[in-house]
């Protein structure tokens, strides 16, 4: 399907959930989501999820040298060293950080936009209770 029926599909998707009642919109959106790979992009802090870190061994090295803490995201991909720095010349450190990665979309840390579905887009934001 090209994406222009599939945004006109979605428009007509989110006028007739704005009819529904809300918990029947949220599990027809949560549905339209799980039936495409779609992801939230942005700062894991609105979701309070930090890297889980690993000490990289002889076995596993990943490029990096022995004995190194490596910062891995939610998708289990490395994003960075210990010694790695961010876009403000910070060092990543030994402890677990926020960073901006993709995220599942779920009804545990995602809440329906409502706002959205009247401007025909149906889209879901972080919890507000997810960065607590």
């Amino acid at each position: 399907m090209d994406y222009a029926k599939q945004v006109a599909l979605e428009r007509v998707l989110a006028k007739q959930m704005l009819k529904m009642h809300p918990s029947e919109a949220i599990d027809c959106a949560l549905d339209y989501y799980y039936s495409a790979p779609f992801k939230w992009h942005g700062h894991s802090s609105k979701l309070n999820k930090k890297t889980e870190l690993f000490v990289c061994d002889n076995l596993i090295n990943f490029g990096y040298p022995p004995n190194t803490i490596l910062h891995f995201t939610n998708e289990n991909t490395i994003y960075g060293s210990s010694t790695d720095k961010d876009e403000n010349g910070i060092t990543y450190g030994e402890e677990p950080i926020y960073y901006f990665g993709n995220f599942e979309i779920d009804n545990h840390d995602f809440e329906l936009s409502f706002d959205e579905l009247k401007n025909g887009k149906i889209q879901f934001v972080p919890k507000k209770e997810a960065a607590f």
